[in-house]
């Protein structure tokens, strides 16, 4: 293969990698909440303590947010 051959093909390599069929796919992050269990039963007035665990496996989590009723009532860096 030639030098212009050899360098046509290099190009071709580098533009090829930067559509994005060359690019992962993102998978969603996961969220498991902890604290309350799945049908607890709380009692109007109760402060909650809600605990979860959250994993990206092809990034990094940012922020957790908690909604309510689709209501936003707090979010964690």
């Amino acid at each position: 293969m030639n030098n212009i051959a050899k360098l046509i093909s290099f190009w071709f390599l580098i533009f090829s990698c930067i559509l994005p069929s060359c690019k992962k796919e993102n998978v969603a992050p996961t969220v498991v909440i902890n604290n309350p269990l799945n049908d607890a039963e709380i009692q109007q007035g109760t402060i909650v303590i809600i605990s979860v665990d959250a994993e990206d496996q092809d990034g990094s989590i940012k922020e957790v947010r908690f909604y309510l009723d689709g209501n936003g009532i707090a979010s964690v860096t």
